[in-house]
């Protein structure tokens, strides 16, 4: 079966109609300001009594255009019933701002996570970063690019991890949509560069890494995730551990939020081992 992006799009009204939160939904929230603009804020969300010491800053995705964190609590709740503290961050989107901005604003949502442990006298935790889509894409480059960490004054051993599921980790293997040129501009220039997570695996260590992947997915090539990952098998074996889904679409790695699933699973069993 091969999926278009006709075919994707239908599947994402299933899809939005089920993030949802559960009724038996327990937890803390607060919002919290990281900037001036409007789309600088992150929604914490966190059980009333933490068990891990690492807390999970998750990008949601929408093509670099789409979406509030406010839409995907549900993401989060799954984490949260596991005993993470989960940071949802917002973040400027094109056409009104490209990769320049968005770099500002991962940053800052980075520094900021970290303020937040260091008030609370959890500053022994560590940060897992993951995202969904174009979300997997930032979490990818905070994680990676060396200087996205030290602008927001994180050593490497503080990130515990990174997971990108249906993520373009590899812009060279995606096509030339106006989104693609409006978040990274033309693929001769710098800021191209800077916006391809594929650029830094030669650059930076990463941290231990997940990757699920649809094999049919019409939005985010295959190409941009496997090629990501057999390149980073090359420079670190073992670092990394790659999903990827047969026959599964684009929105099917993102059924982990409303449905107990292999994938799920998976990436739960994975965030327990890092």
């Amino acid at each position: 079966m091969t999926n278009t992006i006709f075919h994707e799009f239908w599947q994402l009204w299933s899809h939005w109609n089920q993030l949802g939160l559960p009724d038996d939904a327990r937890f803390e929230e607060e919002r919290i300001e990281m900037g001036k603009h409007s789309r600088q804020y992150l929604i914490r969300i966190g059980p009333m009594e933490p068990v891990y010491d690492k807390v999970v800053l998750f990008y949601h995705g929408g093509g670099w255009q789409f979406g509030r964190p406010e839409q995907f609590r549900k993401y989060a709740y799954v984490l949260v019933r596991e005993g993470y503290q989960v940071f949802l961050p917002s973040h400027r989107k094109i056409p009104f701002s490209d990769f320049s901005d968005m770099r500002l604003d991962i940053q800052l949502a980075l520094k900021t996570v970290l303020d937040w442990m260091c008030r609370r006298d959890r500053s022994e935790c560590r940060v897992v970063i993951g995202g969904m889509s174009s979300g997997g894409n930032l979490a990818a480059l905070l994680a990676l690019d060396p200087e996205n960490r030290k602008a927001a004054g994180v050593a490497p051993e503080q990130i515990a991890g990174l997971f990108a599921l249906a993520a373009p980790l590899n812009l060279d293997a995606m096509w030339s949509s106006p989104s693609l040129l409006a978040f990274a501009g033309p693929r001769s220039g710098a800021l191209y560069q800077q916006a391809n997570p594929y650029f830094f695996l030669e650059r930076s260590t990463p941290p231990p890494t997940f990757i699920v992947h649809g094999e049919a997915d019409a939005l985010v090539e295959l190409e941009a995730a496997q090629s990501f990952f057999e390149k980073m098998e090359e420079l670190y074996p073992g670092r990394a551990e790659c999903m990827m889904i047969p026959n599964g679409s684009h929105l099917d790695v993102a059924s982990w939020a409303y449905q107990d699933n292999f994938i799920r699973y998976a990436l739960l069993h994975w965030l327990k081992g890092i």
